[in-house]
């Protein structure tokens, strides 16, 4: 085994609510930007450290939705940050971040370096508040695009709007049902229907009365 990698044991699955967190991205080039991207779409805040940035990186400056520092890495940069990513080419400067993460005790990423990161970024499909995410533990990041690639082949868009659906029912059903066992079988006969297939096809009147004969509720509910 390469030593450079980690078991798939010492890894723990998790998703990190990131809404007004502060994370640190060092490195200015492509992989950056998807970094700083990704982190955006999460309302993180996000320092970014680095003399030069792409060109997309620098319209995300002037949007003013991140603080740039065009300049070297410095170990102050890393005070107050949940979050580190290190993604630079440089794997000194890489070193010297891992270094000073792991002495103040924070969470860091190096990009195309597993064995250095005390975590990892998986591949992740999203469709709605579906998150469903894959890690090879570092192995194999090709393998993890494709598993990520066949999961948007089977899970579609309709999977959004099934979950939106399946939230309003259940809260619906909490005001209206005290018995959570009664609760729960209505809503397993709701997932194992047809209404997700009448989503796929888009006869989404279908899906609606079906719905209703399942759940009993009126179609404002959901």
């Amino acid at each position: 085994m390469d030593k450079r990698l980690k078991q798939s044991s010492h890894y723990y699955p998790l998703f990190l609510d990131l809404q007004h967190r502060n994370v640190v991205v060092v490195g200015g080039g492509p992989v950056a930007e998807r970094k700083v991207n990704a982190l955006l779409s999460c309302h993180a805040r996000v320092k970014l450290i680095s003399p030069t940035i792409t060109q997309g990186l620098k319209k995300i400056v002037r949007q003013g939705k991140v603080q740039w520092h065009p300049r070297p890495f410095r170990r102050a940069d890393l005070r107050g940050a949940f979050l580190i990513f290190a993604a630079t080419d440089d794997p000194k400067m890489n070193y010297l971040m891992t270094a000073s993460a792991r002495k103040g005790h924070q969470l860091v990423n190096v990009a195309n370096l597993p064995g250095e990161s005390n975590f990892l970024v998986p591949a992740v499909v999203r469709r709605g508040e579906l998150l469903i995410a894959v890690s090879t533990s570092g192995y194999s990041p090709a393998l993890a695009k494709k598993i990520r690639q066949e999961l948007e082949r089977s899970f579609g868009h309709e999977f959004s709007r099934f979950l939106e659906i399946l939230g309003k029912v259940r809260k619906a059903l909490m005001a209206s049902i005290p018995h959570q066992s009664q609760r729960k079988k209505i809503l397993n006969r709701l997932i194992y229907s047809e209404v997700l297939d009448l989503l796929r096809t888009g006869h989404l009147d279908s899906a609606k009365k079906r719905i209703q004969e399942i759940t009993g509720l009126e179609k404002t509910d959901f």
